[in-house]
């Protein structure tokens, strides 16, 4: 080979291992804010589960997946869903827990995830508490006068008293 032969094929191997050997940019990081709420709903709870993805600015992501796993205190799989967040970065979501479910700490972990972003988890814990009370009123319904007095009985009565006694 010739000395010209050899200066060619070096420019073009230093070519080559420029075009193939690109930067690679650091991904960003995301940021998944969480907030768990609840109303009644007869006797069962709704939970809903919301929240916003952002990124290292603060600024909104679209579209990012959203994981969602709820887990009761026994460690029992609860809720799991799969969604995408909004134009505004928000998601939201929600379940039922009814008036069976075991009181105690429930655990839901998030995850939030799009390319080119690192992976943001977040778990956070709320808690159902069994009251040790009922409050009864009787008569339910009455009818009355304006200006005329009422009388309810209101019952207090123990829920597992047997169980309190035991212990």
């Amino acid at each position: 080979m010739s000395r010209r032969h050899i200066i060619i094929a070096g420019i073009l191997l230093v070519l080559l291992m420029a075009l193939t050997f690109t930067p690679i940019q650091a991904e960003k990081n995301l940021y998944v804010d969480t907030v768990i709420s609840s109303e009644p709903s007869g006797s069962n709870k709704i939970i809903f589960v919301s929240g916003k993805v952002v990124d290292d600015d603060r600024n909104p992501i679209i579209n990012a997946g959203v994981s969602i796993q709820v887990n009761d205190p026994l460690n029992g799989n609860v809720h799991v869903s799969f969604l995408h967040t909004d134009v505004n970065g928000t998601y939201i979501d929600s379940f039922v827990l009814s008036s069976g479910s075991p009181p105690g700490n429930y655990t839901v972990y998030i995850t939030a995830s799009k390319p080119g972003f690192e992976d943001s988890y977040k778990q956070i814990t709320f808690s159902i508490i069994q009251p040790s009370f009922e409050l009864a009123a009787s008569p339910i319904m009455r009818s009355i006068e304006l200006g005329q007095p009422v009388a309810y009985n209101i019952t207090a009565s123990s829920i597992n008293a047997k169980e309190i006694m035991d212990l």
